[in-house]
């Protein structure tokens, strides 16, 4: 999808200030936020940047002093040197995005306040009415000098008016059957830790692993093996030590991890929805080679894996090439993630059988 940085004011609701807003509703709806937090924030960007990632406060570029940005982050230093830092460039809407993220995990920007208590991880699954939110969004993260509260107010049911979609991005392709899977060098070849000799499925492990290099290899060339993935029990992979970023929030292509007892399950998300609603692809040991399933978080956030007490859910590995096109591998280089093809010799596949043959 096409998106648009520039110094200068986009058309109100044109096809440039469209393709921003589409491209960050499923940036963070695929991240598990609410189409009304999402909206309300869009409102509030459209009156201080008009949704453009490289608008300069005033058209002044280059006056550090001022705003930039979606959000006009004043002064602008304040996304600059985090940008430069990361590797990242800060009038790209991707950077800016993954900026607004970074401030959710590490509490930055927001300040709750006495008429909109919500802390900012409410705030972005929230259902409360797009007033309210667009109102919130101003009061605690923008602080504006200006509010303009019912421009804002405005652009935001504007969106909510106009974009669709539940939770699934259009670039991310989900896995909702099992075509193309059986004989598949994903799941059965020597790349794939887990497949050993001429077993690969059905098995929880393989079968996420598999996945999760599909997505990053969607023309079957080979490229992309997640081989820094842990190799041992579904239970031990959240805590591996790998080249994936971590968090408690679903993101599409992410793995989610099972532990409380072993050897614990590992799965993928496919779709997001609604209020954190994920629906994940599955296969299980000695079990179903490959099947769906929906779950809702409990009040707490956390999933439990066939509503079992004791499988709950640890947390979420990002697939870096989950969102499509070029951003995932320029955010890769950043990162320096080794990706090479491996084949493991004949006595590590023996060695592996002995020590992982009962594996989920």
């Amino acid at each position: 999808m096409a998106t648009y940085s520039s110094n200068s004011y986009l058309t109100e609701y044109g096809t440039e200030m469209t393709a921003n807003a589409t491209y960050i509703y499923n940036y963070f709806k695929s991240r598990g936020w609410t189409k009304n937090a999402i909206c309300a924030m869009l409102g509030n960007m459209q009156r201080e940047s008009t949704i453009n990632p490289g608008l300069w406060q005033n058209l002044d570029a280059g006056n550090t002093s001022l705003g930039l940005g979606l959000v006009q982050w004043t002064p602008a230093t304040k996304l600059i040197d985090w940008c430069n830092s990361n590797g990242l460039s800060y009038t790209n809407i991707t950077a800016q995005c993954q900026r607004i993220i970074y401030e959710l995990n590490n509490n930055l920007q927001w300040i709750a306040t006495s008429n909109y208590p919500e802390s900012f991880k409410q705030f972005t699954k929230s259902t409360k009415s797009i007033n309210y939110l667009t109102y919130a969004f101003l009061k605690n993260y923008e602080r504006a000098g200006i509010e303009a509260a019912n421009q804002r107010v405005q652009h935001a049911n504007y969106w909510f008016n106009h974009l669709s979609g539940g939770g699934v991005n259009p670039s991310y392709t989900p896995r909702l059957n099992s075509d193309g899977m059986q004989g598949n060098f994903h799941w059965y070849g020597s790349g794939n830790p887990f497949y050993v000799g001429d077993y690969g499925l059905p098995n929880c492990t393989c079968y996420a692993y598999g996945r999760f290099w599909e997505i990053g290899d969607p023309n079957n060339t080979g490229e992309n093996n997640p081989t820094s993935l842990s190799t041992g029990d579904a239970y031990e992979w959240y805590n591996h030590q790998d080249d994936y970023e971590r968090g408690q929030d679903p993101q599409l292509g992410a793995i989610i991890c099972f532990g409380g007892a072993s050897p614990g399950h590992v799965a993928i998300v496919e779709e997001i929805h609604d209020n954190g609603v994920i629906v994940t692809s599955n296969s299980a040991w000695r079990g179903s080679y490959f099947y769906l399933e929906t779950l809702t978080p409990d009040a707490n956030g956390v999933y439990h894996y066939q509503g079992s007490s004791y499988y709950t859910s640890q947390g979420f590995i990002y697939n870096p090439f989950a969102g499509g096109g070029d951003d995932p591998v320029e955010y890769n280089k950043k990162k320096h993630y080794n990706f090479v093809l491996f084949n493991r010799r004949k006595r590590e596949q023996q060695e592996w059988i002995r020590k992982n043959l009962m594996k989920s």
